[in-house]
């Protein structure tokens, strides 16, 4: 068996298997969402690419300007809260496409600014945990590890 170990066994912290594992979770009920997101947009927009493609790049915008924000908000109300917070925004998320039949164009704006909210208040703070969860000389196999749990889910998830 000494062949197939390459590299030293990495001990991996209580907290970081926590958030493989909520990672992992998040990462299925993502991928089911994920998958099909763009072909919901597109049938609510009327058939128009160019609607979806519009929200997917004011709603990454958004974010890219923010995020700086979002960092001082972790800090001042801490990493968990913020994450909890963060997760917290997705439902009305969910609703506002939910109820996209209704008013395309505003359950549109709404979803955009929900998303912006749960990406500003869960991945700043995630990545920080995922940060200092890991051992430095061996973050790139903790990533890697992650990753894998991540891709496996989102392969089975659809």
């Amino acid at each position: 068996m000494k062949f197939f170990q390459l590299t030293p066994k990495i001990e991996l912290s209580r907290d970081f298997k926590i958030l493989c594992f909520y990672q992992t979770f998040i990462a299925l009920a993502d991928g089911m969402i994920g998958l099909f997101l763009p072909v919901f947009l597109f049938e609510h927009f009327h058939q128009s690419v160019h609607w979806v493609i519009v929200f997917y790049i004011v709603g990454y915008l958004l974010y890219a300007l923010l995020a700086p924000f979002g960092a001082i908000l972790m800090n001042k109300i801490g990493s968990e809260k913020s994450i909890l917070l963060g997760r917290f925004f997705s439902l009305p998320f969910y609703l506002s496409l939910y109820f996209l039949k209704n008013d395309p164009f505003l359950f549109s704006v709404l979803a955009v600014l929900f998303l912006l909210f749960f990406r500003l208040f869960y991945w700043i703070p995630y990545h920080v945990d995922f940060v200092s969860f890991t051992e430095g000389k061996y973050r790139g196999r903790q990533m890697a590890y992650l990753a894998v749990l991540g891709y496996l889910v989102s392969i089975g998830a659809p």
